[in-house]
């Protein structure tokens, strides 16, 4: 018997199953071999000649070889086996962690960027929002001065003329703004 028909054509686990299949169908055919020239033995030892004796013993004594073998041959394809399912799950594991990694890395970056983006951004805020503060204080001293400057101009009793100019809500808005910026983390 050509036992090398038992190998795995490769050390991937689908050949190695391959090769455990056929060994597992082999080792029936030959135990059933087994079976079949004892048996033939057997009736031969009181009816036979010499020479059928010889032969049949011969014949059994090769399907007992053959049957060690092949019961010899299936433990290690299943010790092969599983060894291969072992490497082939952890490099399933390995290609997910790979791809886990990717993309926290990705993730990573894009907080860098956005973090870069927005100490940028804050910056020009804080620019903003001190010039628009620093121009409402300047009106503010402007229109004091003008009130100042003409205060004696006015009758009594009457509303004074200021400027036709709102930035209340701007003013709060700015100084809003920048208690906020103040409160972000750098």
């Amino acid at each position: 018997m050509d036992f090398t028909t038992l190998r795995p054509a490769d050390g991937t686990a689908a050949a190695i199953d391959a090769a455990l299949v056929r060994a597992r169908t082999t080792r029936e055919e030959v135990s059933a071999r087994v079976s079949a020239a004892k048996a033939s033995r057997d009736a031969l030892l009181l009816n036979g000649t010499v020479q059928d004796l010889t032969k049949a013993e011969t014949a059994l004594a090769e399907a007992r070889r053959d049957l060690e073998r092949v019961e010899a041959i299936v433990p290690e394809l299943e010790q092969q086996q599983a060894s291969a399912q072992e490497a082939a799950a952890t490099a399933g594991q390995d290609a997910v962690l790979k791809q886990q990694q990717a993309l926290l890395t990705a993730a990573n970056q894009a907080g860098e960027a956005h973090n870069a983006k927005w100490r940028e951004v804050r910056g020009t805020l804080r620019e903003a929002a001190a010039a628009m503060l620093a121009q409402r204080q300047a009106f503010n001293q402007a229109a004091s001065d003008y009130e100042n400057a003409h205060a004696g101009q006015v009758a009594p009793g009457t509303a004074y003329p200021r400027p036709d100019v709102t930035l209340d809500r701007e003013v709060a808005d700015a100084r809003e703004a920048l208690e906020q910026l103040a409160r972000l983390p750098a």
